[in-house]
């Protein structure tokens, strides 16, 4: 449903502006949390990593959160600071700030399509609920990141091409970002390896590419799909009946703590206004769009309820 001109000004006019306190708390807790799990991985016994792994994946999910209005340049108020930190987090999930912020843009552009970045998350139809359970499931196993490898390997020996996009094609290497993830992941490291002793290495594996490898992809795509998947093929199908939809959720706090964060369960209200500062959404929710501007299809009351309607709906 297209946001009304009038509303659209009042938004631009009232709720543009990024809260600078709201930007550094939610960058500064996840970080801090990451690093202080880091700093015990260096010290614990392998046993530890059947709870450290799964917390350290949560931990770099909660940092996407802020990266991600970054992108946008609202997360702080100063485009210098939005890119700052932007690099700092970039780094820390091993990710060149510029590809990413480029690569997200594209997918507000092209979303609910097949020409969207992100659309291996949520552009499928499932027959079953095996086939459910083992799409959702498989980053646990390493499924995406292989997926990813392997389109990865594929471009650069030609055999298919890159993202269709004249903008990122043209770009050049984002030498920044790769330079910030050198620096971040020798510092990283060294808190791992408590000052790069060799017998140490192995927690750099067992404590970073492992969680961001699984744990990381899993709850991204869970999101993903619960945001912008199909619940229902009769509402919509993308083989058939394919349409634009991006969810907002209600949810609770523990749901809002481990799927969610920054607002951005207003996840509607984001693609039908992507500069809105997060610290914003849900007072743009509330006034305009809950209950006026936002289609049943595109609302649920948690992504535990929406994620139990696709099981149901399913043989």
């Amino acid at each position: 449903m297209p946001v009304p001109t009038d509303v659209k000004r009042e938004i631009i006019k009232n709720y543009m502006t990024p809260v600078d306190s709201f930007g550094l708390f939610h960058t500064a807790w996840p970080m801090a949390l990451l690093f202080g799990l880091f700093a015990i991985a260096a010290q614990v016994h392998p046993i530890h990593m059947i709870w450290l792994v799964p917390l350290i994946g949560w931990a770099d999910y909660r940092i996407y959160f802020p990266l991600h209005d970054t992108c946008h340049f609202s997360l702080f108020k100063d485009k210098k600071m939005n890119r700052f930190a932007g690099y700092i987090m970039a780094a820390t999930l091993v990710t060149p700030y510029d590809s990413f912020r480029k690569e997200h843009v594209y997918h507000h552009a092209h979303y609910s399509t097949e020409e969207d970045p992100g659309h291996v998350d949520y552009y499928v139809k499932f027959k079953n609920r095996k086939e459910m359970l083992v799409f959702l499931l498989s980053p646990l196993w390493g499924g995406t990141l292989l997926n990813k490898l392997k389109d990865y390997f594929r471009q650069i020996f030609g055999a298919v091409k890159p993202a269709p996009t004249d903008e990122i094609e043209r770009e050049k290497p984002d030498y920044k970002g790769y330079l910030s993830i050198i620096i971040m992941q020798t510092i990283i490291l060294a808190i791992l390896t408590s000052g790069f002793q060799i017998a140490e290495f192995w927690r750099y594996i067992a404590f970073v590419i492992l969680p961001g490898a699984t744990v990381f992809l899993f709850l991204s795509r869970l999101r993903m799909f619960l945001e912008h998947g199909s619940l229902d093929y009769e509402k919509m199908d993308y083989f058939k009946e394919p349409r634009i939809t991006s969810r907002t959720f209600e949810c609770n706090g523990l749901e809002l703590a481990v799927l969610s964060g920054a607002g951005f369960k207003y996840h509607y209200e984001h693609h039908m206004l992507p500069a809105i500062p997060s610290c914003n959404l849900k007072t743009v929710h509330e006034k305009f769009f809950k209950e006026k501007l936002i289609e049943p299809e595109d609302t649920r009351p948690s992504y535990v309820m929406a994620l139990r309607e696709l099981w149901r709906s399913l043989d």
